[in-house]
């Protein structure tokens, strides 16, 4: 597995409108919930020269979801100090990202960090190596402008092997553990042609380690 970091136009993509960058906003998404091939939740960080009230934020909602083209937006905690939001974000995906998604047929994976400046979007993207040449070949087919800034391997002391990423990454990026469920066991085995017992075995292998890495400091 590579991650990789791209900055893409974001004229073309039509994501977030520029009326954002006004007084100089910045918004950084720091946390995905979930995504699919249509709309993307996230928890992301705004930060405002011109800090404004919450009450006043709030009141403006509906101007906000319909001047950004949301579906949710929602104050989650305020910085005065430092003139921070932190929202909850739910967003329909453009239509080239659904297309990406789709041809890579959960072979790639937008992980956090996403930064959205005035003219560009920076997205980190989890992809399978055999499959990175063929992302790049996309990007380029489509005529999306991008400028890939980094590419790693991703770090092997998690014990997990590239199998055990690919389906663990797969069943969250399908809903398995989003609360409700919008994926099952069946589901994902399809996706690998496998059973349903050796999905869960896999699943509960990387549950297992996730839990050893976060906890085991502390044991």
């Amino acid at each position: 597995m590579k991650a990789i970091q791209l900055y893409l136009d974001l004229q073309k993509l039509g994501m977030v409108n520029n009326y954002f960058y006004l007084h100089e906003k910045r918004l950084v998404v720091t946390r995905i919930i979930n995504y699919d091939a249509t709309h993307i939740s996230y928890i992301a960080e705004i930060s405002r020269s011109d800090f404004v009230d919450e009450g006043a934020i709030s009141l403006k909602k509906n101007e906000i979801i319909q001047r950004y083209s949301l579906e949710t937006f929602e104050i989650l905690s305020v910085d005065r100090k430092n003139k921070k939001y932190n929202v909850l974000i739910v967003q329909k995906l453009p239509d080239i990202f659904s297309y990406i998604y789709n041809e890579m047929n959960f072979s790639a994976f937008i992980v956090p960090p996403i930064m959205v400046t005035r003219d560009n979007i920076m997205v980190t993207l989890i992809v399978r190596d055999d499959k990175l040449d063929y992302l790049l070949k996309l990007l380029e087919k489509i005529g999306l402008d991008y400028r890939m800034i980094k590419k790693t391997s991703i770090p092997r002391e998690v014990g997990l092997t590239v199998r055990q990423w690919n389906i663990a990454l797969t069943a969250i990026s399908m809903g398995y553990y989003s609360i409700p469920k919008r994926a099952k066991l069946k589901d994902i085995a399809k996706k690998f042609k496998i059973s349903v017992p050796a999905v869960q075995r896999i699943l509960r292998t990387v549950e297992i380690k996730a839990m050893e890495n976060l906890f085991g400091p502390f044991i």
